[in-house]
């Protein structure tokens, strides 16, 4: 008789499946949970008078930065009631020159990790309640180890053991100095802090987790970690042992200490605070302290008290953002810096953020499935023609004539994006593309067109580069070509193209003899040979008429600025900096999606110039502010220091105010089909003439969709 399984096999699949379940489960908390809304209306905010803040902890009752300044004060900031005091502590000790690297607080009494730059040591010092200063210790890194990284994280047990971090490696010393254990850990060190059972917990981040380690006598124990797309955590202390409270690039997070569990969350950009240093959270009074970086570049340090509210309370209405991705992505861009602003100010609306991560797709399906975000990003500008046409914008044109600024705004900018009588993306700073010609021609700017450049191109007889970009690329020459004629080929209007024409063949013509010509000797050019190689450097300007300047070594003083070559003259070109945005077409927000884009006009938001790409303000007072302020900017050039002189400041000025301004992006499907088919061109594969027709027949097809 065969004998029996002892479980069956029901019951085995049963208890592999509760298995699986309960390790996934545990792989790590985070993203798709659903998680409670703690929300906080700000009661009292305060610029400090600290720049370039580096560092902030802090307590209860006090809280300490330091900054980037050399020798710069060490800031200690006193919390009483609404209010905040300030006092400035030295901190140099007269023997040796000291730098300060990190700074640590624990119950209310203050620790700085310095280096004496003389011997290279690290000395850990404390701040006694008299205010005088007291050596814990001294250490030295061992071969291979660095502790003098600023930032990296430092902390002081209450047995006044002190730790030090190299890298991903936490290091403990004993009251002596002496070397206790080592702690390899996964991703960077954010914070410490001690668990109330005698042990020493450690956060770190990586781009994917953030993970508490508790350090124990022998080893660093992982226990828990919880997933979420942050690059940064910093520590917000909190009244409460069973709570861990900590701020990520875009939101707060209030987690359960012992298992990772997400207890809530705020959204900084709703409350309208950003890029946060620190802060002191008051379970029972239900107080939120935060220290955050504000003002241009954000070197300002602000301090926020916030108080929680019902969250269903909130009384104001949402308007979605839909950020493409790209620049704006990064949380000191100005348009996260205007969207804090304006949710910190308005009483009516807030505005929340929705990432498509680049995903151009989704945005478009969503919007023609009428869900698309109440305001779109339009820092990219090379589907707007196709938006415009499919109908998924709102004319602004209304909402500019009433807008209080109308009279301010410097209206040839904002023409160059009109469209069938309307106009449809708004910009609040703009940058502006055009030619310098090489020195050693001589062409009156009046007499620019397409046919001097040809001249200009007979004489150079392929001796320098054209336009500074790619050496020798075909794609790369024509792309320039067409960005400033293209308007000669495409008519969005009447929807036809005229790409089979004898001049788009003469383009495709000059750029083929451009590919075969001979650049050898251009690939040893460095950037500077480059430079005083090339016939008609393509330049972008923006961020301050200084950056004129920029230009001044090779093509001297007051050189002229010349647009892409037409066949009727010249056109310079206009890109949308990454604050520039639209209205969805089907919003139910549309006056409140105004007042935002309005508010990207306030002066604050006007000055705000972002690092990744920073241009014009659109507003005629600003513009006339930045060019005074220009004038006392000092630029390197060359092996000497100058400043922009009116006649130079004129040059741009006549540009903006008067000169033919043109969106030159490509629609981006479009662009897709001529390099597809010029490919086969360049390649040898199909003539001119078989190219410019197929291209011909797709444009139009798009066109006519």
């Amino acid at each position: 008789m065969r004998k029996q399984p002892l479980f069956p096999k029901r019951f085995l699949w049963i208890c592999i499946y509760i298995f699986m379940a309960i390790v996934l489960s545990a792989c790590g908390k985070g993203e798709s949970t659903e998680i409670e809304e703690k929300a906080f209306g700000i009661d009292y905010s305060k610029e400090l008078a600290v720049s370039l803040a580096e560092q902030v902890v802090c307590g209860r009752d006090h809280s300490w930065a330091i900054t980037t300044i050399k020798n710069d004060f060490i800031y200690k900031i006193a919390h009483n009631s609404d209010a905040v005091g300030m006092e400035e502590l030295e901190w140099q000790p007269e023997e040796g020159k000291y730098s300060i690297v990190n700074i640590a607080e624990r119950s209310g009494v203050f620790y700085a990790q310095m280096q004496n730059r003389e011997d290279d040591t690290i000395v850990i010092r404390k701040q006694a309640i008299d205010g005088r200063w007291r050596d814990l210790m001294s250490v030295r890194a061992a071969e291979g180890e660095n502790y003098a990284v600023v930032g990296s994280g430092f902390y002081v047990d209450s047995s006044e053991k002190a730790y030090l971090v190299s890298g991903s490696k936490v290091i403990c010393f004993d009251e002596e100095g002496q070397r206790i254990r080592g702690y390899d850990l996964k991703g960077e060190v954010c914070f410490f802090r001690e668990n109330g059972e005698g042990y020493v917990e450690c956060v770190t981040v990586d781009a994917k987790e953030i993970r508490l380690y508790e350090l124990t006598e022998s080893e660093a124990m992982e226990r828990w970690g919880y997933r979420t797309a942050t690059r940064q955590v910093h520590q917000i202390q909190n009244s409460g042992e069973e709570m861990l409270c900590l701020a990520t690039d875009q939101e707060i997070l209030f987690l359960d200490r012992k298992s990772g569990e997400p207890l809530a969350r705020t959204d900084l950009v709703k409350i309208g605070v950003g890029s946060v240093l620190a802060g002191y959270y008051d379970e029972s009074e239900r107080i939120l302290r935060l220290y955050s970086l504000s003002g241009d570049g954000a070197e300002s340090l602000h301090y926020s008290l916030l108080r929680e509210r019902d969250a269903s309370g909130e009384q104001r209405t949402e308007l979605v953002y839909g950020m493409v991705g790209g620049v704006n992505a990064d949380t000191s861009s100005s348009i996260w810096t205007a969207i804090t602003a304006f949710n910190q100010e308005n009483k009516e609306y807030y505005v929340s953020i929705k990432n498509y991560d680049n995903n151009t797709d989704r945005l478009h399906a969503d919007m023609a499935a009428g869900k698309g975000p109440d305001i779109i990003d339009m820092t990219y500008s090379d589907y707007y023609e196709s938006y415009v046409k499919n109908g998924y914008l709102e004319n602004l044109l209304p909402y500019l004539e009433r807008s209080q600024y109308k009279d301010d705004m410097l209206w040839n900018a904002l023409n160059a994006y009109e469209k069938d009588d309307g106009l449809y993306v708004f910009m609040p700073q703009f940058q502006v593309q055009g030619l310098l010609l090489h020195p050693e021609y001589e062409v009156p700017l009046e007499e620019w067109n397409m046919e001097m450049f040809l001249e200009l191109m007979e004489e150079n007889h392929w001796e320098k580069d054209i336009f500074g970009g790619l050496v020798g690329d075909p794609d790369y020459l024509l792309l320039i070509l067409l960005q400033g004629r293209q308007e000669e080929f495409i008519d969005w209007e009447r929807k036809t193209a005229t790409f089979e024409t004898e001049e788009f063949i003469d383009l495709l013509t000059l750029c083929m003899e451009y590919a075969q010509a001979d650049w050898s000797d251009a690939k040893n050019w460095t950037y500077e040979e480059h430079k005083r190689a090339t016939m008609c450097m393509l330049r972008v300007f923006g961020g301050g008429f200084y950056s004129y300047l920029g230009n001044a070594d090779v093509y001297g003083r007051e050189y002229q600025i010349y647009g892409y070559p037409t066949l009727s003259g010249q056109t310079y070109g206009i890109a949308p900096c990454s604050d520039s945005c639209a209205i969805y077409a089907g919003s139910e927000q549309k006056e409140g999606a105004w007042e935002f884009i309005e508010s990207l006009l306030w002066e604050s938001n006007q000055k705000h110039l972002g690092i990744a790409n920073p241009g014009f303000p659109i507003r005629k007072s600003v513009l006339e502010e930045m060019a005074e302020e220009s004038k006392t900017e000092e630029v390197r050039s060359g092996n000497e220091t100058i400043r922009i002189t009116e006649s130079e400041i004129s040059i741009l000025r006549d540009i903006l105010y008067e000169g033919n301004l043109n969106d030159t992006s490509i629609d981006r499907d479009i662009l897709r089909i001529i390099q597809e088919e010029t490919a086969a061109y360049f390649a040898g594969d199909k003539s001119a003439q078989e190219v410019a027709r197929i291209i011909q027949s797709r444009v139009e097809l798009i066109l006519n969709e």
